[in-house]
C-alpha cells in the first residue's frame, strides 16, 4: 500500500501545475542562479514560502564543490545574497506577487554548504537577517550551529 501512495504522490507532483505566483518566483530565482552559476557551485534547492498567493520568502540552497575557509565562504555567500536581493527587488514580473514592496535580508534564505580547509562539512547561511555558521555532525546527521552574526545587506 505504501508503494502505491508514493508512486501516486510522485505522479501527481509531476502533473500538477503550480500556481502562478510559485511559477513566477521559481523562474525568477532560476534566472538569478544562471547568472552566478560556476562549475564548482551546485544548486541543491530553490523555493519559497507563500501566503494568499503572495511570496513571503524566497530561498536558495547551494553547495560549493571544493574546500574553502569560513571567511571566504561568508564573502561568497554575502555576494550571492546581495545579488539575489537586488534581482528580486528589480524583477518586474515578480513584484506584483511579493508580499511587500522591497525584500530585505530577513525575507530571503541563502545557504552555502562547503568543506572547510580542515576537512569539516560546513555551512554558512543567511537567515532572518543573520549569518549563521554551522558544521555537520555525522553522528547525529544534523547541523550544529557554531556562531551567528547580525547582517545588513
Amino acid at each position: 500500500m505504501a508503494k502505491f501512495i508514493i508512486i501516486f504522490a510522485c505522479a501527481f507532483a509531476t502533473c500538477a501545475k503550480p500556481p502562478e505566483h510559485v511559477q513566477v518566483s521559481d523562474k525568477s530565482v532560476e534566472f538569478f542562479v544562471e547568472s552566478i552559476k560556476t562549475k564548482d557551485l551546485v544548486v541543491l534547492a530553490i523555493g519559497g514560502f507563500y501566503e494568499n498567493k503572495k511570496v513571503e520568502n524566497l530561498y536558495l540552497d547551494l553547495e560549493y564543490q571544493g574546500e574553502m575557509s569560513s571567511k571566504f565562504a561568508k564573502i561568497k555567500l554575502l555576494k550571492i545574497a546581495r545579488g539575489m536581493l537586488a534581482h528580486i527587488n528589480r524583477d518586474e514580473q515578480l513584484r506584483p506577487f511579493l508580499i511587500k514592496k522591497r525584500f530585505s535580508s530577513k525575507d530571503i534564505s541563502v545557504s552555502l554548504a562547503y568543506t572547510s580547509k580542515e576537512g569539516v562539512s560546513s555551512q554558512v547561511h543567511v537567515y532572518e537577517g543573520k549569518v549563521i555558521f554551522s558544521t555537520y555532525d555525522k553522528t547525529t546527521n544534523q547541523l550544529t550551529k557554531v556562531h551567528s552574526e547580525s547582517l545588513s545587506l
